[in-house]
């Protein structure tokens, strides 16, 4: 599926893994939003580029549903807000709803994950970013979960757990990284845990970071850094974390500040993230 401002559109490949595949254009909905606005950060004029509502990271198929996220700016509704949903394809229908960290919070950046239970029962990962000038909060990484069993999608406002919070950077217009993902942890059968990647900036220079966490919902694993490691002992310690399908229980209370999540090695604004600089 792709996305304008205004209009998510439905395409079919036929064919596929032959010689001769075929992508049709299977149906087009109407649902009204606009190129949300840069986001603020606290302190400064200098905003930050949300994209232009595309859908920037993969769609995920749960079997009967391709679920979706991405940045909008709705009608009657914030300048910078992230929608999710889902288009069923067997009856060409869509539904969506918002999330935000709070109601003065611009948001963006988002990842969507689904895990599969054996009862039907699914668990929605959402992963995005969020600036909020009214609490000084620069660009910060967060997370949510919802367990999804039919009927309508709730908008979801103040339910998300924020991982990584860094500082301001005085790039104006600076691109936000284009770079998050949700990845369900195969190993657990029940599909209640998830891998989440996403970008903050560094204090107190502002160079791009990449926040690693393990979240079992509706609780979250603190990952050690294992950032400049060998890969034996970088294994270990993820595997510590329960980041090789060990099984996932609540961690011990972290004390704010500590929101030590695990960090890539930086890279200055401006330059697009690549996976070599990614922790192992």
């Amino acid at each position: 599926m792709s996305t304008t401002p205004g209009q998510y559109t439905l395409y079919r490949m036929d064919n596929s893994g032959t010689a001769n595949p075929s992508v049709t254009q299977q149906a087009s909905f109407s649902a009204a939003y606009q190129v949300p606005a840069r986001a603020p950060q606290p302190g400064t004029s200098d905003t930050l580029d949300a994209l232009d509502g595309r859908i920037q990271s993969a769609p995920v198929w749960d079997g009967s549903r391709v679920w979706f996220t991405n940045v909008v700016s709705a009608p009657s509704g914030p300048p910078t807000e992230v929608r999710y949903g889902f288009i069923v394809p067997g009856s060409n229908t869509l539904q969506f709803a918002t999330v935000r960290h709070d109601s003065t919070s611009a948001d963006f950046n988002p990842a969507i994950g689904v895990g599969l239970a054996p009862n039907g029962i699914e668990t929605v990962f959402l992963n995005w970013v969020f600036t909020d000038t009214a609490f000084n909060l620069p660009a910060t990484d967060t997370v949510t979960s919802m367990v999804y069993d039919g009927g309508t999608l709730p908008n979801l406002q103040g339910t998300d757990v924020e991982l990584a919070s860094g500082s301001v950077t005085h790039t104006d217009g600076l691109r936000f990284g284009e770079f998050a993902s949700v990845a369900i942890d195969p190993a657990i059968s029940d599909s209640t845990c998830a891998v989440t990647t996403n970008q903050s900036f560094l204090a107190p220079n502002g160079v791009w970071q990449t926040d690693l966490a393990r979240l079992c919902s509706p609780s979250q694993v603190q990952v050690p850094s294992v950032a400049g490691d060998t890969v034996g002992t970088a294994r270990i310690a993820l595997a510590n974390a329960s980041l090789r399908g060990t099984t996932c229980s609540a961690p011990p209370p972290v004390p704010p500040p500590a929101r030590a999540w695990c960090s890539a090695p930086t890279r200055r604004p401006g330059t697009r993230p690549r996976s070599a600089r990614r922790s192992p």
